[in-house]
């Protein structure tokens, strides 16, 4: 793709989301972008079908994102490890941090979280199928799970209903995901 391609295409999901954060809802016109983006609706069209397929480009460049630093980080080799986890996490979304807010501030934005979620979950079964000792079922049911939860965590998180404190946060959520609710329970029994 040439450079001039790769600008247009990002200029149109950059006035995507800015007016996305403008209205505070996912529902924006094909004309809205065209005029935000300054380019023609022909143009549009060169590199989307669709508003939603901007919504899936993103997600797709952002698991993508997410991917390759979970390489970098190495993080397979050791997923509970809460440095490269803080590291992964920060790094993911400094360039968001403000899209993400907005996005996590509102139900109306639950379609981009619910389709984020697919994607991821579909990332992850492929990540681990050979990886996990369980069933295909199960592998999909972990995933499912696992994933939804933290999306929503992380989605209050960036509502601010978890506070401010990243590095507590993800420090629970290790310490959840390592040992589970029998942590807790134990703990009472103490």
């Amino acid at each position: 793709m040439d450079r001039r391609v790769k600008r247009t295409h990002a200029a149109i999901m950059e006035a995507y989301f800015e007016l996305v954060k403008d209205k505070r809802t996912t529902r924006v016109t094909i004309s809205d972008i065209a005029r935000q983006a300054d380019i023609d609706r022909k143009t549009f069209y060169l590199h989307f079908d669709s508003v939603d397929q901007i919504l899936d480009a993103y997600i797709d460049q952002r698991i993508e994102y997410l991917d390759s630093l979970l390489e970098q980080y190495h993080f397979f080799d050791d997923p509970f490890n809460v440095e490269n986890i803080y590291q992964i996490i920060e790094e993911a979304q400094d360039r968001d941090i403000e899209y993400l807010k907005v996005l996590s501030s509102s139900d109306s934005y639950n379609e981009l979280w619910e389709r984020a979620q697919k994607k991821i979950s579909e990332k992850a079964i492929e990540i681990n199928r050979g990886r996990l000792n369980c069933s295909e079922k199960e592998l999909h049911l972990l995933s499912d799970y696992f994933v939804s939860g933290v999306t929503n965590v992380y989605r209050k998180w960036l509502n601010g209903d978890y506070g401010e404190d990243e590095h507590e946060m993800l420090a629970l959520m290790t310490r959840i995901t390592e040992h589970g609710l029998e942590y807790y329970l134990k703990k009472e029994d103490a």
